[in-house]
């Protein structure tokens, strides 16, 4: 969430925002970009509701020449109310009932990995405890067949 807003020229997107953490937006890009992002979230949020978890599903490919290639395109998605998952649910215990809905005609991957927040969540952790989340949620679902730190470690190899 900004805490500031500061008009810096006299263009409509010459603002500096300066964010809760400290971060400061101001090139008029990065201004317009962060805006057109609140707005697909406001969308998102109408469409689906305040209280719920978007799954997201993906097939990573290594030999993506791009880190959006490699984490390809969006196959799935699926939405469930928050109360769906309980506070002593662990990751494991949610894949389980997540991934047959989400998979439908899609193949299986020898590895499923749920992101969120741009980190792998572990499958022994709390879904809610072990992650600060405040729904609406997204969480990203990725096949592979490979663990998840090789597709990691595949896009850092590769530019944006």
């Amino acid at each position: 969430m900004p805490i500031s807003f500061e008009k810096i020229g006299t263009g409509p997107w010459d603002v500096r925002i300066v964010l809760a953490d400290g971060t400061t937006i101001e090139d008029p890009e990065a201004v317009r970009a962060y805006f057109e992002q609140i707005d697909r979230e406001q969308e998102l949020v109408e469409q689906n509701g305040i209280d719920t978890i978007t799954f997201q599903l993906y097939r990573a490919n290594l030999a993506g020449a791009t880190r959006a290639e490699v984490q390809g395109e969006r196959l799935a998605e699926l939405c469930i109310a928050g109360g769906e998952v309980s506070g002593d649910d662990t990751v494991a215990a949610v894949k389980e009932r997540i991934i047959p809905k989400l998979l439908g005609d899609q193949a299986g991957a020898s590895h499923v990995t749920f992101v969120f927040a741009g980190r792998a969540m572990a499958d022994d952790r709390l879904f809610y405890v072990d992650h600060f989340m405040l729904l609406p949620v997204w969480v990203q679902v990725v096949l592979s067949d490979v663990p998840f730190a090789d597709v990691i470690d595949a896009m850092r190899r590769l530019p944006a």
